[in-house]
């Protein structure tokens, strides 16, 4: 019994403190009791949240506490003087042994104080020692030393003592009442004096009668589990008379004699077993006695019942009752017996105990108990240490090639996939948790050692973030919704997953993580971390199995109880794939105008696909905001249709957390290829300076992608037209041919950041040659980079400090290359913002180019006059024409002044042909040939002009007599008669009806296709078909009126489409038949006149254009002709030309079961843009109308592809329209070339507007 020495007042003050200790303990059972002194315990915190939409587990930092030493011991067995622990009876003279054992219950290594302390008795013993009972037999033998104290005793560990008292021979004995002494052993801690043990008391009982003592020793003082000890039992009368018989019954008869039993300790746990056939004794011939578990009777035992009942047996015996005076004075006897211990026995003492039971010469029952305990020391032993999947640590496998406990292995699920996609595929970044089990198989508490074994594949960089970690308690993993069990894909199993994770500290103080001491048979479970490094993959490489072997962790598990004993588990992950090649697309876009200043509504728009095996659940995206933004709008919440077309949808839940001032979107699902756009408008806020960036960037996580993954960052810049400036200047605006010119640039920073990569680009006008050496920098020599053509100059300029400028300086020499006029020299800057924005700035200096020296120009001049004398020329009195119009043959015009006269300056020197417009002359008048270089017509002369010289060229006129008649008659001034053939309409003459145009029907016969063009009454139709343009024109006199719409895109084989003009001043109509281009070129156009208009015809009816070269033959069914499968782009047609906006509408069609898609420039139109849908369902062809449709300036082409059902590839219709720009200048063309000085020839101008990259603003001239 364990006693203080110290009073009770602070016995109750301790008392505190162990509650105070059992509250501590209470935080980690087991842990302050066997834990050593000076131990140093780790402890750490975990908390596990829940915030938009995610689980996360934090740790806290880890603190340190050391185990103070406790000292404690116990002293066994206990007994007080009421009750002793101990009776052993005795002779005057004898000397009397009790066995004891003193254990260190505390934590630190003790030495120990002994005393044998007399109580109180009839006599005193003539001697008392304490003995080390080294093999624990219960029997003091040779070399078994006398001792006082117990000497550097481990915690835990113990040993056997033996407590001897000599009786003196002259002690009085005898009569009924026997003498008795009382002896009490008693302990004390070296450690800590405070701590005694005491009241382990004795009795001794002095008696003059027949004494049987007995004494019991194992063949060894310890054993292994699995193994035999034999045990001998040797009974002696150390008394004066002969031992009596005590009454025993035996299978229900009473029988007579000796009775030595020994009791079998574990028998009814299973842990020993008596082996059948050992129990004997000497002399022979006595009853072998047993009694089974459970029953308080004896059974004899038989060499036919042995084996059975050996199992059950928990006591043995042996009755001596052959001969009931065997036990006469000094008379010994002996048993001996084997046990079996059990595999799984625990570690520690095995205490067996026997007795013998007999009668005194007064027939009164004795029984001896004082030397006949005896405890073997089972050791500990380690089976099997066992680590294996979360609860099954005794799991097999064949990981390393042969089926055993150390090849198992935990597989990893990895991320929701869909076929053909396999399980456990696991993305780059994420967290993967691996749950293990590990249980002691030992006989023994033992702390088992956790590492990470070479065995292990993982590469190098991953062993950084793989950890072994203790978890808080495990929860079964669920799917997405919350609900439904997520189930092993390769077993079905449920999987579980840790709640909270800590640090696994290293209980044992040897520099490895541990279980901490486990009890025989108790398991722990353990989590094994795995952050798949960012960079586990090459840039170049979607997925990684690591060469076939997936990514596998080993633990080994290894004992420290017997460090030989240890086991191997294998977590793996089969399959990696990039967080790049998960989410794609994964683009970050804005549509902000070129100049932005506060206020202005900038769009953003996320896009994101999951490219992934399978679906995504639980996304976040988030969107922070620049403090430069405010006024969020716009932001996209509910249905979100597929990008790429399939027609699936998702559920996107969005808002602005103005804490945060961020947009958030929540998406449960996104299915596998699906690739939606988000996005919000947010308006620049006035804290926004010139020069100010915005940024904007997105991430994204989800259950599969843990991960935060950035987009890519687009930046808006805040006034950047005030902050980059540049201004050129010349130091003259008018210079001649060969003369040298000066021009300086100045660009300026104006704003508060340094801009990056400036660069200064001058072009050049033609002829304008830079003058080498001339350029100089802020006054410094720098010669620009020069183009191959001489005409663009470039000055890098670095970074450029804030609020900072530079000037430039060149020359440049004007050649005769140059253009006479003016010319622009056009320069422009360049550079980028800090967050790389870039700003752009221009400027330019006109200059005046002029011949000068290098003048070569002609000057034609004459008269328009009234030859009176009709003598070629004009004499003194006859008179010029004003207003009359003279043409060359580039077009350029003037008129004649009052005098008749003109001129043209600055014609090019060569052969010119200059015209007079009869339509200008005055009534009655005509021209009339002047010499020889009228060419035969008077309305022309031909004109050669040399370089620099002047060319007089007149026209004369002569009156008409019938003008001159009609003039004088009107009292006019009489010039000449007017012709014959202008007479007036005689009277009475009435102008004829208006023909009406009725509208144009269009059929198919067979492949060719009929126009049937009719009016309302008869008229005389004129067509003409061109043949390189695949136009048939029809002319329709005398219509005035239209039921025909001006013009139609046709769905139709062979005609693209009709077009119809009225031309009110001609009084009829004029028509535009356009035929469809095929790769054969244009198909035949053939015409037949009716009564009231005219038949087209066009293609052969049994000629399928581009198909088929054999006629067509009828087909009983009714299978769709190859014209239904061609998809058409119906609007707008090859070639055509847009110059009112950028956004136009397009008509499309194709095969009715089609699949089609419009491209612009390579960019699917989204269908939302189809306003207009139409089905023929007798001609199996559908029609789609799509509006605002954006073309960019230049060339655009439109393709539409159709997909049919049965075919693996599309069909295509491409055609390329013209979108104009603002017009830049005019082009002017004159027909024919060239144009002949006959006076017939009538030429034609085309007149043509062209933006900047020479594309025409319209069709017409």
């Amino acid at each position: 019994m364990l006693l203080p020495a110290a009073s009770l007042p602070v016995m109750t003050g301790q008392a505190l403190a162990c509650l105070l200790l059992l509250f501590i303990l209470l935080l980690r059972p087991g842990v302050m009791a066997m834990t050593p002194a000076n131990t140093v315990i780790q402890n750490q915190s975990t908390a596990s949240y829940y915030w938009s939409g995610r689980d996360y587990d934090i740790a806290s930092n880890a603190v340190r506490n050391s185990v103070a030493p406790l000292y404690r011991f116990r002293l066994d067995p206990d007994g007080t003087v009421a009750n002793p622990g101990q009776t052993a009876y005795g002779e005057p003279g004898r000397s009397i042994y009790f066995p004891y054992v003193l254990t260190n219950t505390g934590n630190v290594v003790d030495s120990y104080d002994l005393s044998a302390v007399f109580l109180q008795g009839s006599f005193l013993p003539s001697y008392r020692s304490i003995y080390l009972d080294a093999n624990g037999n219960g029997r003091l033998d040779v070399g078994e030393r006398e001792i006082t104290q117990v000497e550097s005793l481990e915690p835990g560990a113990f040993v056997s003592l033996l407590l001897r008292i000599d009786i003196p021979p002259d002690a009085p004995a005898g009569g009924r009442a026997a003498p008795e002494v009382y002896h009490d052993l008693r302990g004390r801690s070296l450690g800590d004096p405070g701590i005694v043990d005491q009241e382990n008391v004795n009795l001794i009982l002095l008696a003059h009668d027949a004494v049987l003592k007995i004494s019991k020793s194992p063949a060894v003082a310890s054993v292994a589990p699995g193994s035999q000890v034999d045990f001998v039992l040797d009974v002696i009368n150390v008394g004066n008379f002969v031992a009596q018989p005590e009454t025993v019954v035996v299978d229900g008869v009473a029988r007579q004699g000796v009775l030595v039993r020994d009791q079998l300790v574990g028998v009814a746990e299973g842990l020993v077993h008596y082996v059948p056939g050992t129990l004997a004794a000497s002399p022979g011939g006595q009853r072998r006695l047993a009694r089974l578990v459970g029953e308080d009777g004896w059974r004899e035992l038989s060499s036919a019942n042995e084996a059975a009942l050996a199992a059950q047996i928990a006591e043995l015996a042996v009755l001596f009752d052959k001969n009931t005076e065997l036990f006469v004075p000094n008379q010994q006897a002996r048993i001996s017996f084997r046990l079996a211990i059990a595999e799984e026995h625990p570690a520690g003492l095995l205490p067996n105990s026997s007795r013998v039971q007999y009668r005194n010469r007064h027939g009164e029952s004795r029984e001896d108990l004082a030397t006949n305990t005896v405890r073997i020391l089972v050791q500990a032993k380690v089976n099997q240490v066992l680590i294996g999947p979360y609860n099954d640590p005794a799991a097999l496998g064949d990981v390393f090639g042969e089926l055993n406990n150390n090849g198992d292995v935990t597989l990893d699920p990895g991320v929701p996939v869909v076929a053909p996609n396999p399980h456990g595929l696991q993305v780059v970044g994420n967290t993967v948790y691996f749950l293990n089990t590990i249980r002691n198989n030992a006989n023994a508490p033992d702390t088992i050692n956790i590492s990470l074994d070479a065995l292990s594949n993982l590469p190098p960089s991953w062993l950084p973030n793989v950890s072994i970690l203790a978890i808080g308690g495990v929860k079964q993993r669920l799917e997405a919704d919350g609900v439904t069990p997520f189930l092993d894909p390769f077993t079905g199993a449920q999987l579980f997953a840790p709640t909270s994770v800590s640090t696994l500290f290293d209980s044992n103080g040897d520099g490895i993580a541990d279980t901490g001491p486990l009890a025989p048979g108790a398991s722990r479970s353990i989590a094994v971390r795995v952050i798949i490094p960012h960079d586990a993959l090459p840039n170049d490489q979607p997925y990684g199995d690591n060469n076939g072997q997936g990514y596998r962790v080993t633990l080994r598990a290894q004992s420290t109880l017997d460090p030989g004993k240890s086991n191997l588990t294998s977590n793996t992950i089969l399959q990696i794939m990039a967080t790049g090649n998960f989410w794609d697309p994964f683009i970050k876009a804005q549509n902000a105008p070129e100049v932005i200043t506060v206020g202005t509504t900038i769009p953003y728009v996320n896009i994101f696909g999951n490219s992934g095996p399978g679906p995504v659940f639980n996304t976040v995206i988030r969107d922070e905001l620049s403090e430069h933004l405010t006024n969020v709008q716009n932001i996209t919440n509910g249905i979100v249709y597929d990008s790429a077309g399939t027609g699936q949808t998702i559920t996107a839940t969005g808002h602005y957390d103005a804490a945060l001032h961020e947009v958030v979107w929540h998406i449960f699902e996104i299915p596998p290829r699906f690739v939606g756009r988000i996005g919000f408008s947010a308006d620049v806020a006035p804290s926004a300076k010139n020069g100010t960036e915005i940024p904007n960037i997105f991430s994204i996580t989800s259950d599969q992608t843990q991960t935060v993954r950035l987009s890519n960052q687009v930046v808006a810049a805040v006034g950047g037209e005030n902050v980059l400036t540049i201004n050129k200047k010349v130091s003259t605006d008018k210079v001649d041919m060969g003369d040298p010119l000066r021009y300086e640039v100045e660009v300026h920073n104006k704003g508060s950041e340094p801009l990056r990569n400036a660069l200064v680009t001058d072009l050049l006008p033609r002829g304008f040659r830079y003058l080498p050496g001339s350029a100089r920098v802020d006054g410094d020599k720098l010669e620009p980079e020069i183009s191959a053509n001489g005409l663009t100059l470039r000055w890098p300029l670095g970074t450029m400090a804030p609020n900072s400028s530079v000037t430039i300086v060149y020359a440049c020499v004007v050649t005769t290359d140059a253009r006479p006029g003016h010319n622009i020299n056009n320069v422009s800057v360049s550079a980028f913002l800090p967050m790389g924005s870039r700003l752009e700035a221009d400027s330019g200096a006109e200059v005046e180019v002029e011949l000068g020296i290098f003048h070569n120009d002609s000057i034609i001049f004459g008269r328009v006059f009234v030859d009176q004398n009709d003598d070629h020329v004009q004499n003194h009195a006859e008179p010029g024409i004003e207003g009359v119009r003279l043409i060359l043959e580039d077009g350029t015009f003037v008129l004649t002044d009052r005098e008749g006269k003109y001129h043209f300056s600055g014609i090019k020197p060569g052969m010119r042909v200059l015209r007079l417009d009869e339509t200008t002359l005055p009534p009655g008048m005509k021209a009339a040939v002047v010499d020889s270089q009228n060419a035969l017509n008077p309305l022309s002369r031909m004109v050669e002009l040399r370089y620099g010289t002047p060319h007089k060229a007149n026209f004369r006129v002569l009156p008409s007599v019938a003008a001159a008649s009609a003039a004088a008659m009107e009292g006019r001034p009489t010039i000449a008669p007017a012709p014959a053939s202008e007479a007036p309409a005689p009277a009475g003459a009435t102008e004829a009806p208006a023909n009406v145009l009725k509208p144009i029907r269009v059929n198919l016969d067979g492949a060719a296709t009929r126009v049937e063009i009719e009016c309302e009454s008869a008229v005389s139709a004129e067509a003409t078909v061109d043949e390189a343009s695949g136009i048939v024109h029809v002319m329709l006199p005398g219509v005035r009126s239209s039921e025909q719409r001006d013009r139609v895109a046709l769905d139709d084989p062979n005609i693209a489409s009709l077009r119809c003009h009225l031309d009110e001043e001609e009084g009829r109509a004029k028509l535009q038949v356009r035929l469809r281009k095929r790769s054969s070129g244009y198909p035949t156009a053939r015409h037949e006149l009716t009564d009231k208009g005219l038949l087209i015809t066009v293609g052969e009816p049994d000629r399928a254009p581009d198909y088929d070269p054999m006629p067509l033959t009828k087909q009983r069914s009714t299978a769709p002709s190859p014209h239904e499968f061609e998809p058409l782009i119906l609007s707008p047609e090859p070639g055509e030309t847009f110059i009112s906006g950028s956004q136009i509408s397009v008509q499309t069609a194709f095969f009715i079961a089609g699949q089609a898609t419009l491209y612009v420039n390579g960019e699917a139109v989204p269908e939302d843009r189809i306003g207009q849908r139409g089905v023929d369902m007798t001609a199996r062809r559908m029609t789609l109308l799509y509006y605002g449709v954006n073309l960019i300036p230049g060339a655009n082409t439109l393709r539409l592809e159709v997909l049919n059902p049965g075919e693996s590839t599309p069909r295509v219709s491409e055609v390329t329209v013209l979108r104009a720009a603002t017009p830049v200048k005019i082009a002017l063309e004159v027909k024919p070339q060239p144009l002949m000085a006959d006076a017939l020839t009538e030429p034609q101008l085309r007149i043509t507007l062209l933006d900047d990259k020479g594309v025409p603003t319209g069709h017409g001239s």
